[in-house]
């Protein structure tokens, strides 16, 4: 399966007013968070938004590192919470379809160590903790380094 919009839009089972569609850098602008680094990563890898009800709920993607694996990133919304458990199933399967898609091995996340509601949702997405980066951000708050592994194929 290519890892398109179009292929996410048929691979999962959305809930009514919910659509996958290609990212575009002003997404982030219509909801505040724009940063010329986010628009930058979108451009590295595969990038979606997820629109529910005419708003926009989440803006994510991959970075591609080096063969095999990936980064994930993603900007969510308050417009995500109608939809947070079908949002957490179809991480679960995005993440299935880019690494059959993209032949990865390894995706990792960066997670605060301070939003544990975050954590505690990419735990239920099937990542790991692997480790903590101490003062890693700008604001010299510490991250988990959270990763979700694919089994090569038999």
């Amino acid at each position: 399966m290519s890892l398109t919009a179009e292929a996410l839009n048929a691979a999962l089972t959305r809930p009514a007013g919910t659509w996958i569609v290609d990212f575009a850098d002003y997404h982030l602008r219509v909801i505040g968070e724009y940063h010329p680094t986010l628009a930058e990563q979108s451009r590295l890898g595969p990038a979606f938004t997820l629109i529910h009800s005419g708003k926009i709920a989440a803006c994510w993607g991959l970075v591609m590192l080096w063969p095999g694996v990936a980064e994930g990133w993603m900007i969510a919304t308050p417009h995500l919470r109608p939809t947070g458990r079908w949002f957490t199933y179809a991480t679960r399967r995005f993440c299935a379809i880019a690494a059959q898609s993209l032949d990865l091995h390894s995706i990792q996340i960066h997670v605060q160590t301070s939003n544990a509601a975050y954590g505690r949702w990419a735990k239920l997405a099937k990542f790991e903790p692997e480790a903590v980066l101490k003062n890693y951000t700008e604001n010299r708050e510490d991250v988990y380094v959270m990763t979700r592994l694919f089994m090569e194929a038999a």
